[in-house]
């Protein structure tokens, strides 16, 4: 049988054939090869990235593991190496936004001074 990816309107117009013993239909994440399952790059101008999340990211022929901070989203608590933003409303001070390198070991998280084109998703070999 032929796996085929397809869209979430697609996928509710199959959902009627769920019974139908001529059709396998298989769920496949977004952004992972149909044939072998394994995740792909995704174009930060095509998908933002996911806030907080530790990816693979690709940028100015380097390779890095990192995390995107939105705006906003993490509070200083004194650990930040720059100058943190300020919010008046919430009056806080914040990470500033962008990219950050994410090492499990290290204490201090730089934030990354070239342009992230891609990244990929680290996820856990199924079973761990």
């Amino acid at each position: 049988m032929n796996t085929v990816r397809v869209t979430a309107s697609e996928y509710k117009k199959l959902q009627k054939d769920w019974n139908n013993p001529n059709y396998k239909i298989k769920v496949i994440p977004k952004n992972t090869c149909p044939t072998c399952g394994q995740a792909q790059w995704v174009r930060v101008k095509d998908t933002p990235p996911p806030a907080e999340k530790t990816l693979v990211a690709f940028g100015s022929h380097k390779f890095v593991k990192a995390q995107y901070v939105p705006k906003h989203s993490i509070e200083d608590t004194d650990n930040y190496q720059g100058d943190p933003e300020y919010c008046e409303k919430d009056d806080q001070y914040y990470w500033p936004e962008g990219w950050y390198e994410w090492n499990e070991c290290e204490d201090t998280h730089w934030m990354l001074d070239f342009e992230i084109t891609h990244y990929m998703i680290l996820e856990s070999p199924e079973g761990e």
